[in-house]
């Protein structure tokens, strides 16, 4: 009788794991408030897949009412240097927008 209690544990461990990683899988996926998010250009005009057009997070998001534009763009970490600009900015050539010690600008 022993040896069947041997068998039984890991089988149901077994179980138990099978289960856990479908659950954790399928939980991981949030939906967005919105629904499926359509990426906008500048001029609000839908970009399709594979284009190297730039979104706009303000066409993107705030057109489609999932997020309050103005209360993101009006924090503290979002305009960090706004105002500022270095008296030796760093000159990167792939970013020449760069010219606050902030925050502002980069990622």
């Amino acid at each position: 009788m022993r040896g069947k209690n041997y068998l039984v544990a890991p089988v149901v461990l077994g179980i138990v794991l099978f289960f856990l990683a479908i659950l954790g899988t399928s939980s991981a996926r949030a939906s967005h408030p919105a629904g499926d998010v359509t990426l906008r250009d500048l001029n609000g005009d839908p970009i399709s897949i594979g284009s190297t057009t730039p979104y706009s997070p303000k066409q993107t998001c705030a057109t489609s009412g999932c997020h309050d534009y103005g209360t993101i763009t009006s924090g503290f970490h979002f305009n960090q240097g706004k105002d500022e600009i270095a008296e030796n900015p760093p000159r990167d050539a792939s970013k020449p927008w760069v010219l606050s010690p902030g925050m502002y600008g980069k990622w």
